[in-house]
């Protein structure tokens, strides 16, 4: 997550990160909002015309496109919302229950 850090540091960073305890304004939230937006447009989530993600979705799709005719701004929408939400942090922690059953 941050150069020169530790792996414990780094992994206490993330936590913080998925479970929403950084500002909405910080550079590193906007990092990987972006990176996660690009997986959003990929998968191609950001092509529905309506958005009912839960609570603290407001609906409104962004549907402006940008390079590519993708729908950057909408991944970005989508990946702040997902951080905020909590989701994040509740995807990230199936993630690892699977994968540590797959493991084992």
């Amino acid at each position: 997550v941050s150069p020169g850090k530790e792996a414990a540091e780094n992994a206490d960073i993330l936590r913080q990160i998925l479970c929403g305890e950084f500002p909405d304004n910080d550079p590193l939230i906007d990092f990987i909002a972006i990176n996660t937006a690009a997986l959003f447009v990929v998968s191609g989530i950001c092509e529905a015309d309506t958005s009912d993600m839960g609570h603290g979705d407001d609906g409104k799709v962004i549907l402006e496109r940008g390079h590519a005719g993708q729908r950057w701004e909408e991944g970005f929408r989508r990946a702040k919302w997902a951080i905020k939400s909590g989701q994040a942090w509740k995807q990230w922690h199936a993630f690892v229950e699977v994968t540590n059953e797959i493991g084992s």
